[in-house]
């Protein structure tokens, strides 16, 4: 089984909307591959006025996309977590979906809680806890990991909590634990949403280090080359304290903070380092940057 590391979650609620009702509020999502005889379908949730959001495998250039009986574009998609998503055509009148709230507050909420998967059967899930860890990779997507009754799901779906406010949203299973799935946090769905909506782009924020995993401390193993960690000050070996507002007792926590940074909005981070403490303000860049640097050092 693949190594992971199971830690209290943080999970999104709302206090400015009412969950919507959600057999009103799941959209049947179309995905036409090129010369194939039938659509893989997916569910969708409105997340602003013709904004669909999803999770989506890597669609090739020529799908198409229906939602709802209506012809919809894929604006955008987090490669990574399969994030994706999706609006009318520009000449098109919005359909009158119902919108999800996203909102801004988010309590703990243990390992071992209950949620509800959305779909025509609404089905019992249960949390297990957040999952950063597979085959001694820390993963750049702070998924939550659930446990679910057998049967087919569709990506995309909604799960809630008791209250039926949005938990996150179904990516699929987890490699090598079929019990087991990993879904989108709230929280992340609404990160993503605000990056699009703001900055209409989805790309990640990028500090330019790599934690040492195998440390129960987030000590940071190396720096890439022409990054703001280096640039900024940082070195290898300095043990996160602090990103921003958010402590970071360990690689988890501290994976978590990197992936909700924005581009190009500064940010303090606190290291200890030789025993002492030291902060510096970095500002982070584009994830393909980190992809046009340098390998580490």
């Amino acid at each position: 089984m693949a190594p992971r590391l199971l830690l209290p979650v943080l999970l999104t609620c709302t206090s400015l909307a009412a969950p919507p009702a959600w057999p009103d509020a799941i959209i049947r999502l179309e995905r036409q591959p090129a010369g194939a005889n039938a659509p893989q379908i997916s569910a969708a949730v409105c997340v602003a006025s013709g904004l669909l959001a999803t999770i989506l495998e890597k669609p090739a250039a020529t799908d198409t996309f229906r939602a709802g009986g209506s012809a919809v574009k894929l604006l955008a998609r987090d490669d990574d977590s399969g994030f994706a998503l999706l609006s009318v055509e520009e000449s098109t009148e919005p359909p009158a979906w119902t919108v999800v709230p996203l909102a801004e507050k988010s309590p703990a909420l243990p390992a071992g809680g209950s949620l509800t998967l959305q779909s025509a059967a609404p089905a019992p899930a249960r949390i297990a806890g957040q999952d950063f860890l597979h085959h001694g990779r820390l993963l750049p997507t702070p998924w939550l990991r659930i446990h679910l009754p057998a049967g087919a799901w569709s990506r995309g779906t909604p799960l809630t909590t008791a209250d039926g406010t949005l938990a996150g949203l179904l990516a699929g299973g987890v490699p090598d634990v079929p019990e087991a799935a990993r879904i989108l946090p709230a929280a992340a769905v609404r990160h993503f949403v605000t990056l699009w909506t703001q900055h209409h782009t989805l790309a990640r924020a990028e500090l330019g280090i790599r934690l040492r995993h195998t440390d129960a401390i987030p000590r940071i193993e190396e720096c890439y080359a022409a990054l703001p960690a280096e640039r900024y000050g940082i070195h290898p070996g300095d043990i996160l304290l602090k990103i921003a507002d958010t402590e970071t007792p360990d690689s988890v926590t501290a994976a978590a903070a990197c992936f909700y940074l924005r581009v190009d909005e500064p940010v303090k981070i606190q290291v200890l380092r030789d025993m002492e403490i030291v902060e510096v303000t970095a500002t982070p860049v584009s994830a393909t940057q980190r992809q046009q640097a340098a390998r580490p050092k």
